[in-house]
């Protein structure tokens, strides 16, 4: 379950992911943004922001009605697609000024 509002990045969206573990959302527009870049919206269930009552319906939802995960194997490979070495390559590049 991931609450926050304030996630810069989304690391531990990454992580569960990778593992094949379901995920609990806010609604935060850069998680969204992963999502549809790895296509994983069958492995993450999204709620409002500050919504205590949604995070709790998500919740009821996943007991209930447990979501079956795209195989860790298939979003390991999805999510190869970002290294650390690919971000501070595109940093450097970004940061490098060419006339």
């Amino acid at each position: 379950v991931l609450p926050t509002i304030y996630l810069g990045f989304g690391l531990p969206l990454f992580d569960s992911l990778e593992r094949g573990v379901f995920v609990i959302s806010a609604d935060l527009a850069i998680f969204q943004e992963h999502v549809a870049r790895y296509r994983c919206e069958e492995s993450i269930s999204f709620f409002a922001p500050k919504d205590s009552d949604a995070l709790a319906q998500c919740l009821i939802s996943s007991i209930q009605t447990p979501k079956t995960n795209a195989s860790s194997d298939l979003l390991r490979q999805r999510l190869s697609r970002w290294t650390w070495e690919d971000v501070v390559n595109a940093y450097i590049q970004e940061m490098t000024y060419q006339k």
